[in-house]
């Protein structure tokens, strides 16, 4: 399981949106139960106040919610989606903590293969790049030779 955002993900076919409102354009499949509610959701639009809206959030969603349930009704290859970028405070965030501390697993930010490899170039990594991405290295000739399938 994975996080991102609409304007990187929106597209992918294991997106799931857990926002109140998705983009119109999204046609991807939706996942309510882990929207925040509007009350909070506009206070912290308001006054940028992450401590209050996670203790809320908290509170309002994720206690009342099974986070085995969740993750089994959402798919362990799911990217759940919502609007904020990568770097910015998000619920999205949030349920990924939640679900790690809760079930132990590890959900993390969605890389694109461009980004592991910007990632593999500017480190200090002792593998060779096609095992960096988790390929053989047919797998990653097929990719650089543009023969995805």
């Amino acid at each position: 399981m994975q996080t991102s955002y609409y304007s990187k993900n929106a597209k992918n076919p294991n997106a799931v949106s857990i926002a109140a409102k998705c983009p119109k354009w999204y046609k991807g499949r939706e996942y309510k139960k882990l929207a925040p509610k509007y009350w909070f959701f506009k206070k912290y639009k308001e006054d940028g106040d992450e401590e209050f809206y996670t203790k809320q959030y908290y509170k309002e969603v994720l206690h009342k919610l099974n986070p085995r349930e969740v993750y089994k009704e959402l798919g362990e290859d799911a990217v759940i989606l919502c609007w904020e970028s990568s770097e910015k405070f998000c619920h999205r965030h949030i349920v990924a903590e939640w679900l790690s501390d809760s079930i132990g697993i590890e959900v993390e930010e969605y890389k694109s293969t461009d980004d592991l490899i910007d990632e593999w170039h500017s480190g200090d990594s002792t593998l060779e790049l096609y095992e960096y991405l988790g390929m053989t290295i047919e797998d990653y000739k097929n990719f650089v030779e543009g023969n995805n399938e």
